[in-house]
């Protein structure tokens, strides 16, 4: 009998400890920490409660409570609306002197004196509801014209909305509030860098066999990058435009069988491209932060000059040929990886690093063909 009588208050104990009940709901004055969900039912919005150590939830309705907490994102409040015969479970999006709910697609003010205003879009009568002009501009300028400034015509139908002269409104007198709106909060900024590399490409001779090949290339870059606090602090998501001019000028010397190739390429074009980028800042203080990115770029190359002469040489003669040099003409996918600094200088942000750039597709099985293999550069610019 003892050790069953241990064994439900250990139950009962882990319980507590391991599913803590982090919501609250508020009923005749006296708040009780619960576990809570929401359902919606045919439009409206159905509140459940259980203890952590329960496995079924129990239905509250608006007249047996008043206020339901999901945790500290959500509030939901029994109102009765003008119009109805009981109270309804409404979502409060902005809680304060003034509360913003919302039951059924229709958004509610409830003023200082507990007062419930309907915000419409439009007048009740037929003609009204076919004008374009929106009558909660007129219901905000008539609760708060006269204690804020504000440009009501920038409202519109929309909580995000409503809450900012309700915010100013509370921030002009001192009132504590509560936004319960959820947002994607998003930081972005510019970048525009320039970059030098050394590039190497393969080249397909006729025998199938290939042979690496040396060029240069500047490039230059501007891109926006992203970055979301409440995801992570650490990461950052870019993407933008590249160009890429680059050029070879290059003598390749291939001794096979008893023959010595000779592969004389002379090569500019330009490269645009979209490239999409994941920063991960590793380290960051008030004097530099230092990280890694890495991403895909698609590009493509657009020839401007192409020249190709072979040689072949076998017991003393030489055969020169002068081939028209393929290109890849194809969209190609490379993998680009970076290790950059930022150094905060003024108002700006100077960055610089290396990047390893490689491509992704496999090269060309024809012959006389040039196809980007790999290119190392480094790069400095300015984030604004």
């Amino acid at each position: 009998m003892i050790k069953n009588i241990l064994l439900i208050l250990a139950i009962l104990l882990s319980g507590s400890i391991f599913a803590q009940e982090h919501d609250r709901l508020v009923s005749d004055g006296d708040t009780i920490n619960l576990q809570i969900k929401i359902d919606r039912k045919k439009g409206e919005n159905e509140v459940y409660f259980r203890k952590s150590y329960e496995n079924v939830w129990h239905a509250i309705y608006a007249e047996n409570a008043s206020a339901a907490f999901v945790g500290d994102k959500s509030l939901y409040l029994s109102i009765k609306l003008p119009g109805q015969s009981k109270n309804v479970w409404s979502k409060c999006f902005f809680y304060g002197a003034y509360k913003l709910v919302g039951s059924q697609n229709q958004l509610y003010i409830i003023d200082p004196d507990g007062k419930i205003l309907g915000l419409r879009k439009h007048g009740s009568g037929p003609e009204e509801k076919t004008t374009t002009g929106s009558l909660y501009v007129g219901q905000f300028i008539a609760l708060l014209g006269d204690k804020i400034d504000y440009d009501y015509r920038k409202l519109v139908y929309d909580p995000k909305s409503f809450v900012k002269p309700l915010i100013l409104y509370h921030k002009v007198h001192n009132l504590r509030y509560h936004d319960y709106n959820h947002y994607v909060e998003v930081d972005s900024r510019l970048i525009a860098r320039a970059a030098f590399s050394e590039d190497k490409y393969k080249f397909r001779m006729d025998e199938g066999r290939s042979v690496k090949m040396k060029g240069n290339s500047f490039t230059g870059v501007f891109y926006t990058e992203y970055h979301f606090p409440k995801f992570s602090n650490r990461l950052f998501f870019s993407t933008g435009l590249e160009s890429t001019f680059c050029w070879i000028k290059d003598l390749c010397i291939q001794p096979i069988n008893e023959k010595i190739y000779y592969i004389d390429v002379n090569y500019q074009g330009v490269v645009p491209g979209i490239p999409v980028n994941v920063r991960y800042e590793f380290f960051h203080n008030h004097n530099c932060s230092i990280s890694l990115e890495a991403g895909v770029k698609f590009e493509k190359a657009f020839p401007i000059k192409k020249h190709l002469r072979t040689e072949i040489e076998e017991d003393g003669v030489v055969n020169t040929e002068l081939p028209e040099l393929n290109v890849r003409s194809s969209v190609d996918i490379a993998q680009n990886n970076k290790f950059l600094v930022d150094v905060p200088i003024m108002s700006k942000i100077f960055s610089f690093g290396v990047s390893w750039h490689y491509s992704l597709m496999a090269d060309s099985h024809i012959a006389n063909s040039l196809s980007p293999d790999e290119s190392w550069s480094f790069f400095a610019g300015l984030n604004f």
